[in-house]
This record gives C-alpha cells, structure tokens and sequence, in this order.
C-alpha cells in the first residue's frame, strides 16, 4: 500500500494518496448520502402521519438509540474484517429501507412501522460504526492519520448535504415512495466499491496481549475502557462526546418541525436546512485538515463547543428563512470543527489494535443523544419548539463552558500505558511524526 510521495506531502489531502483510502471513501459517501437522505425523509414521514413535535424527534431518538451497541460494535472491529462489516451492515440497511418504501407505495405505511425499520437499521449502522472510523487508521497509515480523519469526518458533512437536499426535491416532486426507492438504490454502488476494498491489503497490527480470538467480549471491552480512562486528554474527549450528544445534537431531530410550523415551509425547505448543515459542515473539516497542531485542535474544540450552544439558541429564536439557513451553515461548521478535532485526537493517541474499541467508547457517547431528543420532543409538546429548543442551547453553552476550563493542554498531554507494552507517543509526538499537514503552531 505505496502513497505517491508527491500526494504524501500535499498537506491535508494526502491521505487521498492511498488508493484503498479513496475506494472507502467513495463508498462511504455515498452510503452516508442515502442514510441521511432516508433519516430526512423518515423524520417528515412520522410528521404527516402523526402531527407531533415529540413523534418527530422520537423517530429519530429510536434510530440512534442502538449507539450504545457500539462498545460490541469495537469489538467485531478489532476481531473480525472491518470491511466485510461494512459490506454486511450497507446490505442490511438498504433491505430495510426498501421494506419502507415499499410500505409507503402500497399506502400502507403506519407510524410503529417507521419505527422499527427507523431501530432495525439504527442496529445495523451501530455496530458497524466503530468499523467505519477505525478503518481509517488501517488504509492510511499512523503518519498520515490526522489528514484520514480529517477527510473522513469530511464524508458526514458532504452526505449531510447531498443526501437532504436531494432528499426533499425528490419527495415534493415524485413523492415519499420514489424517494426512499432512489434512497435504497444509492447503497449499491457503495457496496460494489467496498467488495473492491476487499482487494487492498492491510497489515494486521500486533496485539500487546493474548489474540482477541481467544478471549472473551467482556475482557476486550474492560481493555479498551482501562486505556481510555487512564488516560485525561481521552477521557474529557469522552465527556466532551456525552455533552454534545446530550444537549447540542438534538436540534437536528426537530427540524422538520421548524421547518413547517416556525419557518413556514415544505419538505424542500426541511430539506435546504438540513443541507445547510452539511454545507457548513464541509469547511469544519478543511479547518481541522488545516489547523490539526495540539494547540490548534485544542482550539477548535474550545471555540466550537460553546459557539455551538450561542448558535441553537440563536436559531431557535429566528422566524426568517433564510437567517434559519444561515444559521444552520454555523453550526455545521461548529459541530464539525467539535466532532473532528476530538476523533483526530483519539485517533492519534490510540495504539492501532485498541483503536476499534477506544472509538466505540466515544461513540456510546453518541448513546445519549436520543435521551437529549426525548427531552426536547418533551418540552416542545408542553411549551413550544422555540422554546424548547433555546432552553437546550442555553444548557449546551453551560456545558460546553464547563469543558472548555477542563479541558487539557494538548501539547503535554501523555496517553495511558496498555499494560505490556511500551507507552504510545504523546499528541505531540504523533503530530510531529506527520506534521506535513500541521499549519503554523
């Protein structure tokens, strides 16, 4: 797996040198296109067939409420091939979206259907999370992972902003069945490239203990817990992860809500603010590609986190349209610079064979979010969604605040040590190692 040089020393696009990387990343985005564009469609679904502020967010809770399978989702990454999980999970979820559109065109469709398909393929997504963002490390190399991470973050913002938009044209123009049809059909070119990854070689890396293989689930999962929470800077990255779950991300599930009763508009103005946010979202990832020095990293965390929670309640209180957009746009860009940076600097300070199982603990973070979602279908039921959700963007600046003054300083910060086995290289240490692609410290 040779990188061009000349790609390798381009700077933040050079993991694009690595012809696995591109293949995973082609297949990635456009599988990450359709699950955004059928989270869209679901979400303005379950609103016409329920009118609820609280059935809207609910749908979307239940998707990601499987998040907590993540920890056995690390697991199967650091056991099993992770691109064979890919090609099995892409599978799965495209089956069960075709299922849903097939409900939807024969006018038979009710609410607790969406919602099982919605949990159905909330599992499969799961447990091959972990899989997806631990490959990276895999096709690209230790040296050239900050630029990998970086540039696969970048997928979830561009499918966030292909997928919705297209999304919403779709429904308003051929109507809900055609579009989750077209949304399942988007899957298999994602799951013709993967097969082809299944050509690329990649080293198996060494274990410090027994072979994965010959122990039990439990004892892999305490091992990965004991590195991460042994170490400060990972273990604040965790709680950075449950806050922004909690109280930020949440207002993504109340869109289609805003975008009708607030804003006014149909499916294909749901389908511009969702989209705005993938727009956004792009640039938050060029920034982190950039700017991935441990001062720099440390901040976009600070300054992203709480300009997150200033943008919901800024967004809460507009009634314009396209000041909604813009808005939007922000906090694209804030919760992307957020989610980026902290996976850049788990990435770097875990040791290849761990590294399933330390990112499946970030993304249980990610388990909180469907509660955070509850919480404000709750509250928009009983006030107002403007209310609602400004009162969440007040609790996100708190907390985000609160992190920010706790938050370490990167340059110093030294990993954990897997028992038996020699200590992994500070943040520091690993940025240098691959600092073609660091900007001015």
């Amino acid at each position: 797996m040779m990188a061009d040089p000349a790609t390798s020393r381009g700077g933040p696009l050079r993991a694009f040198s690595h012809t696995g990387f591109r293949l995973f990343w082609g297949a990635s985005f456009l599988s990450m296109s359709s699950f955004f564009m059928v989270s869209v469609a679901r979400g303005w679904l379950i609103l016409e067939l329920t009118d609820s502020a609280f059935m809207v967010t609910a749908v979307q809770a239940v998707s990601m409420l499987p998040i907590l399978f993540a920890l056995i989702g690390g697991v199967i990454a650091d056991r099993m091939n992770k691109r064979v999980i890919l090609i099995a999970s892409d599978g799965a979820s495209m089956v069960f979206v075709f299922v849903l559109a097939v409900l939807v065109a024969m006018d038979v469709v009710e609410a607790w259907q969406v919602f099982v398909l919605a949990l159905l393929s909330g599992i499969a997504f799961a447990l091959a999370l972990p899989s997806r963002i631990a490959l990276v490390g895999d096709l690209v190399g230790e040296a050239d992972l900050p630029s990998g991470a970086a540039l696969y973050i970048s997928i979830f913002s561009t499918a966030l902003l292909v997928g919705p938009g297209i999304g919403g044209v779709l429904i308003d123009s051929l109507g809900m069945g055609t579009a989750l049809f077209i949304g399942a059909l988007m899957v298999v070119p994602a799951l013709a490239l993967f097969a082809l990854l299944l050509g690329i070689r990649i080293p198996r890396p060494a274990t410090a203990e027994a072979p994965l293989s010959k122990r039990s689930v439990i004892s892999d999962i305490a091992e990965g817990v004991r590195y991460a929470t042994k170490d400060h800077v990972l273990r604040v990255m965790l709680v950075l992860g449950i806050a922004t779950s909690l109280l930020a991300q949440p207002y993504q599930s109340i869109l289609p809500v805003f975008a009708r009763d607030v804003l006014d508009r149909g499916a294909d103005g749901l389908g511009m603010l969702v989209a705005a946010g993938g727009m956004g979202a792009i640039p938050g990832s060029v920034t982190v590609a950039f700017l991935n020095s441990p001062r720099q990293l440390r901040s976009l965390i600070v300054v992203g986190g709480i300009g997150l929670g200033i943008a919901i309640i800024l967004f809460s209180l507009s009634t314009v349209f396209l000041v909604s957009v813009a808005l939007s746009f922000s906090l694209g860009y804030l919760f992307q610079i957020v989610i980026t940076s902290s996976f850049t600097v788990i990435q770097i300070l875990t040791p290849a064979h761990l590294r399933g199982r330390v990112v499946s603990l970030r993304l249980v973070g990610h388990g909180v979010a469907p509660l955070g979602m509850i919480l404000l279908g709750v509250g928009a039921e009983y006030t107002s969604p403007v209310q609602a959700t400004a009162t969440m963007g007040v609790m996100a600046l708190v907390a985000m605040t609160v992190i920010a003054l706790a938050m370490p300083n990167l340059r110093r910060a030294q990993p954990a040590r897997v028992e038996g086995e020699a200590a992994p290289a500070t943040l520091e240490v690993a940025q240098r190692e691959g600092s073609e692609v660091s900007g001015p410290d």
